[in-house]
């Protein structure tokens, strides 16, 4: 088990770490003595054998890798305490800042808590400065994995759900130190298990509000650098919204999801977004055919404060004409207080059909929106 434990470290052995010296085995302990100029026989000579052992140990305690009981989380864990030292408690993470100028950061993750607990808590990782917007990243109903690369860091979370239990890890370190750091996480991921029947206690820090809030215990999250509302429109999560701006964006998300511009006429004011994945939205828009008449009841659903709020606000009013200022038959007032996350949200009828689109630039002032 040792040896294939230093075979792991290496990056030569990927089966598991059962102590039977089968194919497997032998030949990754070739490929390591090909690697070291030894005749690659599968089989480690004793002096071949104190040279992996003590390669993997010098590397090990350079790193400071040592097997950590976190039992405030419920969390066993080998970490690089040559790299990070334990900073504080803010559940649902245990932060271990960076030790000197290693610019790596770990957190250990541990609450109570369901399927809906682990989505709202993907969400809002996905917004953290700390893990990059690109990268592979998946969710299952029993676990989630983010990978976040960009040029300055890279960050690998893992995290599942058992019991009730939400445990899990994050591992941060600058983009250059990616090959060692490799070998890091796979320590970290083979000794991670959960210890217990408990999470950490809410009451050593703050309590995460999964949300749009500008901290989440304690760690930055990023912030678009301007949100709009929108609509479904087809059951593959394509959005209709306001087309300006959006060709100087050097990334659309939809609900955090990337997206491209599928359609977009300036004239008309109007873009369509398209999810690079299909999404699975809640429901799809239906126009409504018949125009309603001056001063019938109407809404506008928007996103009026979107970084502090994650459900859209339904603003009322009603229909003042037909016609814009300017008598113009394309458009039609609306007299509703809107604010700037609106554009680009629906107007809605009394019986809650879409049947027009706000789509100029909003402010305390009544709405301009092109009927569809």
């Amino acid at each position: 088990m040792k040896i294939q434990e230093a075979l792991e470290w290496v990056g030569v052995y990927t089966g598991g770490v059962d102590g039977a010296f089968g194919r497997g085995t032998r030949a990754s302990i070739a490929a390591w003595q090909d690697s070291h100029g030894f005749e690659p026989t599968g089989v480690l000579k004793s002096a071949e054998l104190t040279e992996l052992l003590g390669t993997v140990m010098t590397e090990k305690s350079a790193l400071g890798i040592t097997s950590v009981e976190e039992t405030k989380a419920g969390i066993a864990i080998d970490l690089p305490l040559g790299l990070v030292e334990f900073d504080h408690y803010d559940p649902p993470f245990v932060h271990y800042r960076a030790r000197g100028n290693s610019g790596v950061r770990v957190l250990l993750i541990s609450e109570p808590g369901d399927q809906n607990t682990l989505y709202g808590l993907y969400d809002a990782m996905a917004t953290l400065e700390i893990v990059p917007p690109n990268g592979p990243r998946e969710r299952g109903k029993t676990g989630f994995s983010l990978v976040g690369e960009d040029a300055q860091i890279h960050s690998v979370t893992e995290v599942t759900l058992s019991k009730g239990l939400i445990k899990g890890f994050t591992l941060v370190y600058p983009a250059a130190d990616a090959p060692r750091m490799a070998r890091v996480l796979a320590a970290m991921k083979t000794s991670f298990k959960p210890l217990g029947d408990t999470a950490l206690d809410p009451t050593l820090g703050q309590p995460m509000a999964v949300g749009r809030a500008d901290l989440i215990a304690g760690l930055d999250v990023r912030h678009p650098e301007f949100a709009r509302s929108g609509l479904f429109i087809d059951a593959k999560g394509a959005v209709l919204t306001a087309a300006e701006g959006l060709s100087a964006c050097g990334k659309l998300t939809i609900e955090g999801a990337p997206a491209k511009i599928a359609f977009a006429d300036p004239g008309l004011g109007i873009a369509v977004l398209q999810p690079l994945a299909p999404l699975a939205p809640p429901a799809v828009a239906r126009f409504e055919t018949v125009t309603a008449g001056r001063g019938a009841a109407l809404a506008v659903a928007g996103f009026s404060y979107p970084e502090a709020l994650s459900a859209p606000v339904v603003s009322f009013g009603t229909l003042s004409d037909l016609t814009g200022l300017a008598g113009e038959p394309e458009r039609a007032r609306l007299a509703v207080k809107t604010l700037p996350g609106d554009v680009g949200g629906p107007v809605l009828d009394g019986a809650g059909r879409f049947s027009a689109w706000c789509c100029r630039r909003a402010a305390r002032r009544p709405g301009f929106c092109r009927p569809r």
